[in-house]
């Protein structure tokens, strides 16, 4: 609108400062000469006015930017956040869950005295889940012995192949020395009765040759040699005989441990396996025992408290003095494994819990301090602990609060100054944008245009050091005389005419 406003000031104005070009021209006499200086004023004022014309549009269509100089500041780290009270949460009384509540002795918030009652939990069901956890954990402990016992391989079939195979080689043996025995008797038989037929073949031609021999004795020799013979024969035949039997008998007396032998190959083989499936089995047995060991010790626990819970006639106490908080017991209602309650310690003050972001987790420590607003009043409180809350890292920060009348779930700003550091060129947070190539700023030069002098963004590279909510520090090639864009009335870049807003 400023540039608007200007341009039609200059408009307005244009008859005046044809009156003032006029008035320093020199007087011409002739109607000519008048005429052409007239026309040569009137081109220049059009020039003028044009000019102007263009300035105040270009103005006009440029857009406005705030700057401010870099100077010296503090950069502070400081956390705002509203937290809410709690007592002291103190010692947790856990209920045995799964049992009515029949009636609630106490309020959330009174001060007991150790031994007092606080809660009467229903008696019938107590005896009753009693009965039934102890039959539970028999069944445990029962099947935990079960897969704890060692079952011991088979290894008969072992054993009999083992025999088989003596027995079988041993047989062998005895094949054998049998089988030299009886071709050793049949050879000699038969060598002998070989000898027995040369004989006599000797004699029967020694008489032939012989011219004075009788008949009767070629008869007799004759008789002699056959009768040889026939004996030769029987003899060879039987220690033929005798030879393939033994080699029969040997055959298959080899083939009888050979099956002996593989029959106990394989029984090794399926020990081998049956030992492995044993082990895959003791293993698996071993991570079943171990879970249903855990359960064992659950059931114990269960049941101790159960007959706690018998003993004193289902009633729950306090076991130390000190104030009933967080009761979540419901008259009519089951219990459950959430704490029924806590008995916290009077003398322990109250706590401040502050949900923390996963970026300020980062910032607070244990001891940290922080200032707590109450009633226009600021109070001193440190950070205790820091636990987490969610997957997305956000922090529980718990806050010791000093000694006031605090009341549970009330609502208080708590602010905690992290740190404070002076540097010599801060900006507005908004000054300083982030591109491909790193951080920047965008500074005004002054640069003579066709149009005049007009302000152009430069582009400047920064570093920055340090940042909280509000500046910003860098370092750079950056002047405290520099003008650095803060906001702008629209998007600009560096090489943009901009006008500044005053």
């Amino acid at each position: 609108m400023t540039g608007m406003k200007g341009m039609i000031n200059n408009m307005n104005n244009k008859e005046s400062i044809l009156t003032s070009v006029k008035s320093r021209l020199p007087r011409f006499q002739d109607s000519n000469q008048k005429k052409a200086l007239a026309n040569i004023s009137f081109f220049f004022a059009l020039m003028l006015v044009l000019t102007l014309v263009a300035r105040g549009t270009a103005a006009a269509n440029m857009p406005v930017v705030t700057v401010k100089r870099p100077a010296m500041g503090e950069i502070v780290q400081r956390i705002k956040q509203c937290g809410t009270v709690k007592g002291a949460t103190g010692e947790a009384q856990q209920a045995v869950s799964g049992i009515t509540v029949d009636e609630l002795l106490v309020s959330n918030g009174q001060a007991v005295k150790s031994g007092d009652a606080v809660v009467r939990l229903n008696l019938k069901e107590i005896t009753q889940e009693l009965d039934k956890e102890q039959v539970a954990l028999q069944k445990l402990q029962l099947r935990v012995s079960q897969l704890t016992k060692q079952e011991e391989t088979d290894r008969n079939a072992l054993k009999q192949a083992q025999q088989a195979l003596a027995w079988a080689r041993e047989d062998f043996d005895t094949v054998v020395h049998k089988s030299d025995d009886v071709l050793d008797e049949t050879k000699e038989a038969y060598l002998s009765a070989r000898d027995t037929l040369e004989k006599a073949k000797n004699a029967l031609a020694a008489l032939e040759k012989n011219p004075d021999a009788s008949a009767d004795d070629l008869k007799a020799a004759r008789e002699q040699v056959a009768a040889a013979q026939t004996a030769y024969n029987a003899a060879r035949d039987a220690f033929y005989n005798a030879d393939s039997a033994a080699d029969a008998q040997l055959t298959e007396a080899d083939r009888s441990v050979i099956r002996a032998e593989n029959t106990l190959e394989q029984a090794i083989d399926n020990v081998r396996k049956a030992e492995e499936q044993a082990k895959e089995q003791a293993d698996t047995n071993s991570l079943e025992a171990k879970g249903l060991t855990l359960d064992v010790a659950e059931k114990k626990s269960r049941i101790e408290g159960l007959k706690l819970l018998k003993n004193s006639k289902g009633i729950m106490t306090a076991p130390k003095d000190g104030t009933v908080r967080d009761l979540s017991l419901t008259k009519g209602q089951k219990t459950t494994e959430t704490p029924a309650y806590y008995i916290a310690d009077d003398t322990v003050g109250y706590l401040l819990e502050l949900v923390l972001t996963e970026k300020q987790a980062k910032l607070v420590k244990t001891g940290t301090k922080a200032v707590v607003t109450r009633d226009r009043a600021k109070l001193e409180a440190i950070v205790q602990a820091l636990a987490p809350k969610g997957e997305d890292g956000t922090m529980t920060a718990t806050l010791s609060l000093p000694k006031e009348d605090w009341r549970d779930g009330e609502q208080v700003q708590a602010e905690m100054e992290i740190s404070r550091k002076r540097y010599d060129l801060c900006l507005p947070i908004s000054a300083v944008h982030s591109g491909s190539d790193g951080d920047y700023v965008l500074v005004i030069d002054k640069q003579n245009t066709i149009l005049g002098l007009q302000n152009v963004l430069r582009k400047m590279p920064v570093t920055v050091e340090e940042s909280d909510d509000s500046s910003i520090a860098v370092a750079g090639a950056l002047f405290t005389e520099n003008d650095v864009v803060i906001t702008g009335s629209r998007p600009v870049e560096s090489g943009d005419r901009v006008r500044i807003d005053s």
